[in-house]
């Protein structure tokens, strides 16, 4: 019986806990109002980020380099990915929102402003950690 590489039993694991995560979806009870229209867009939405993410994983795993060969790319690629996805996706197109309705709608109002503030710091954070991660600065002091 060959026991397989140890990176094959981790992309098993995860190709198993994203299945189970999806199929738990599935029969959890429904809450909040969820109709079964909604659920099974849901579950094909799930299913294919899954995939994706899957995919992604193996796609950009270091084969047989060594861990001085890596770069900063290869070895902190999944950071600069999260930092990638809140700057392109989360908090960046909000803050473009905010303050384009801010400045465009003149709408001045407390939460608009304390969440443009806070979309500003996350972007302006994520930006220096990318720079960090970029100089391979991470173990050393400030």
């Amino acid at each position: 019986m060959s026991r397989g590489c140890p990176d094959d039993w981790i992309l098993g694991l995860h190709q198993a806990l994203l299945i189970l995560l999806i199929l738990g979806k599935w029969v959890l009870p429904r809450g909040g109002g969820v109709t079964r229209d909604e659920l099974s867009q849901l579950l094909l939405i799930f299913v294919g980020t899954a995939a994706d993410i899957l995919e992604f994983m193996v796609n950009t795993r270091p084969e047989d380099i060594g861990e001085n060969g890596d770069s900063v790319l290869m070895r902190r690629s999944t950071d600069i990915w999260v930092i990638m996805e809140s700057l392109l996706i989360q908090d960046g197109p909000f803050l473009i929102v905010r303050i384009m309705v801010i400045i465009h709608y003149r709408i001045f109002h407390q939460m608009l402003f304390f969440f443009a503030f806070k979309n500003l710091l996350v972007v302006i954070l994520n930006v220096y950690r990318l720079i960090v991660i970029c100089r391979g600065d991470r173990d050393s002091s400030y």
